[in-house]
């Protein structure tokens, strides 16, 4: 599976950057969202689920920033760790949610 390149959050297009540092990044930093460039960084070397799980935990501190609770970071924790497993446990779920103009009945 390709890394995204861009993620969609609130309207907005943030580039997602897998990089093994970044200008602002702190000693133990996975990752770090930044709403003014609209960019999201992940660290390099990460197992795919740690990866997947920080990729998630940006986008949803972008989000929150944008939304105004974003330095509330326990928030942030148990929002990414819901979305996480909804997502990896739950692929009919998500193959519903892809679907479009369908009609149901």
């Amino acid at each position: 599976m390709k890394r995204p390149a861009k993620v969609t959050v609130l309207g907005k297009a943030f580039r997602i950057k897998f990089a093994d540092k970044w200008p602002t990044m702190k000693k133990d930093d996975v990752g770090e969202s930044d709403p003014v460039s609209q960019t999201i960084y992940i660290k390099n070397g990460q197992t795919l689920e740690a990866e997947q799980d920080t990729v998630i935990h940006e986008y949803v501190e972008a989000a929150g920033a944008l939304l105004g609770f974003g330095d509330d970071h326990s928030l942030v924790i148990r929002i990414t760790t819901m979305i996480h497993q909804m997502v990896k446990d739950n692929p009919g779920l998500m193959a519903y949610l892809r679907s479009r103009n369908e009609r149901r009945v």
